[in-house]
């Protein structure tokens, strides 16, 4: 077995004894013990690899800060807790056109949907997740997943316990504006929002719900990509926890 050693002279110094007859090097034992080996029998090291750190146990794990979106594109598609179209494994219904968040990478995102029986996994604006039917589903944007795009995060939660959940909104028009501040210039424009976009209000679920529908109010909230600012109250409806389904695929 080869043992290392530490050197205890300057590394111009060790460097210029190693391999030479009759030169002696000054060192220290893994054991902690000091002393001197033949420099002539020794040879240097190569430093060691890098290690990549690992998070800890329970730590929060990189995600994108641009995911893909997708929206629905039929009536009541179902999220299911897994790709088993039963009624036991549904968690609810989502109308045409909702947007939802796809916890997958952008290239698997593009390979499933439209694709009959493949399933896809995402997460709505409240931060419920599950798997719908890829076939089922068109992409609204792809998002980012390059370094500049990942942030350490955990995803938003909305589990309070026994606290009021927050308020869930849905705009009525095309193109509603989400703004960094809570009126209308070209330099507050943050994105624009299709009409029935989901968002999480980040008011008190009392304060905006007063507002809703009222000209001259604003809300503050956020998308489903996690975008947050504000939106023109006059522009939002309360999104109904259960959409009544039109018509429901049965292989959803």
């Amino acid at each position: 077995m080869k043992t290392q050693f530490k050197a205890l002279e300057t590394d111009a110094a060790a460097s210029a004894k190693l391999g030479q007859q009759n030169q002696w090097l000054a060192v220290k034992a893994p054991d902690g013990l000091e002393g001197y080996t033949a420099a002539w029998l020794v040879s240097k090291t190569a430093p060691a690899a890098p290690t990549t750190p690992t998070s800890p146990v329970g730590a929060a794990v990189p995600v994108p800060s641009n995911p893909p979106v997708v929206k629905t594109t039929v009536d009541a598609l179902k999220l299911r807790t897994m790709p088993d179209s039963t009624d036991a494994t549904i968690i609810k219904m989502y109308p045409i056109g909702t947007e939802l968040k796809a916890l997958e990478p952008a290239t698997e995102v593009k390979r499933k949907v439209g694709t009959v029986y493949e399933w896809l996994k995402v997460s709505d604006v409240q931060g419920k997740q599950g798997v719908v039917a890829a076939w089922y589903v068109s992409i609204v944007s792809l998002g980012a997943f390059g370094p500049e795009a990942v942030r350490q995060t955990a995803g938003p939660s909305f589990a309070l316990g026994d606290e009021v959940p927050p308020l869930v909104a849905r705009t009525t028009e095309d193109g509603v504006a989400l703004r960094s501040a809570p009126y209308i210039a070209m330099g507050t424009l943050i994105a624009r929002l299709p009409m029935d976009s989901e968002l999480i209000a980040l008011d008190p679920p009392d304060v905006a719900a007063a507002k809703l529908g009222q000209v001259g109010e604003w809300i503050h909230a956020r998308d489903v990509r996690e975008n947050e600012g504000y939106v023109a109250a006059w522009l939002l409806k309360e999104c109904p926890e259960d959409p009544v389904p039109q018509s429901s695929p049965e292989d959803c």
